[in-house]
């Protein structure tokens, strides 16, 4: 879209050059077409975007006939590139390096006994992101710790849920104001045309997931989630991923209903959730 901008002021190689390095810049784009937008992966179409940029202002200066124009240009671009950019640099690798170091803390003194966990399933009520989603356990097991014998996140919606206790060895999640799968991280695992049909089951080797209700576009609400033992077994630890750490958190006994909030980026350690 920016190559007519400085299509006038270029040689015809240095256009041919550009034509070549932006189909390149759109080429590099289709193998991460299916993730989120990532800056790690836009590097490749970065460098055919930077020298578009570049031929833009240089472009620019070529036609700034008066020497105050020029400098403005100049001055405009040292602000953008050197100030606006290396802040924005600094702000956003502080704040990275703040959750990966908070969430590391809340990954190592998750409540879990080591001596016990190897046999242990740690079922995830609700979790935030895929900080939270994917890593804890990995974090826990380079630090020394052993890994758990399953690591199941049961809901990424960004929502309150209900949790009915229904049997002694099941529950049902219920979405408030909302539904499961529409988030983009969700989406990397599970795409929105290819959503489970109402009823369907899955099975991951001692649980079973039911599709018990699903909203207009059908998207689940409300899942049923049935154990191969009783929810009080000591191979069962249910967890939820709060401001304050990734904390256990009681099921109920059966014929109850809890509401349990979404999950959080755990950065207010040793506060309530």
């Amino acid at each position: 879209m920016l190559l007519p901008a400085v299509r006038r002021g270029l040689t015809p190689d240095a256009r041919a050059r550009l034509r070549w390095l932006a189909l390149a810049a759109a080429l590099a784009l289709v193998p991460v077409l299916s993730s989120f937008a990532s800056a790690r992966l836009l590097l490749i179409p970065a460098l055919a975007g930077h020298a578009v940029l570049a031929a833009i202002i240089l472009d620019a200066l070529t036609r700034a006939r008066e020497a105050l124009a020029r400098a403005g240009i100049a001055v405009l671009l040292l602000a953008a590139h050197f100030g606006l950019a290396t802040a924005w640099g600094m702000i956003e690798l502080r704040d990275i390096a703040e959750v990966n170091r908070r969430t590391t803390a809340a990954a190592l003194a998750m409540q879990v006994d080591d001596a016990r966990v190897a046999g242990q399933r740690l079922v995830v009520l609700t979790a935030n992101d895929p900080s939270t989603l994917l890593y804890p356990p990995l974090v826990r097991h380079f630090a020394g710790a052993p890994l758990p014998r399953a690591w199941w996140v049961l809901s990424l919606a960004p929502h309150p849920h209900r949790l009915h206790r229904i049997a002694v060895d099941a529950f049902e999640l219920e979405v408030e104001g909302g539904a499961m799968l529409r988030g983009g991280a969700e989406q990397l695992l599970r795409r929105s045309d290819r959503l489970p049909a109402l009823g369907s089951t899955t099975a991951l080797g001692g649980l079973t997931i039911t599709i018990g209700a699903v909203d207009a576009e059908g998207f689940p609400t409300r899942v049923r989630y049935t154990f191969d033992c009783s929810l009080e077994d000591g191979s069962l630890v249910f967890l939820l991923v709060a401001r304050r750490g990734i904390i256990r958190y009681p099921v109920g006994p059966v014929g109850s209903t809890v509401t349990i909030p979404p999950g959080a980026l755990p950065l207010e350690l040793g506060t309530a959730p």
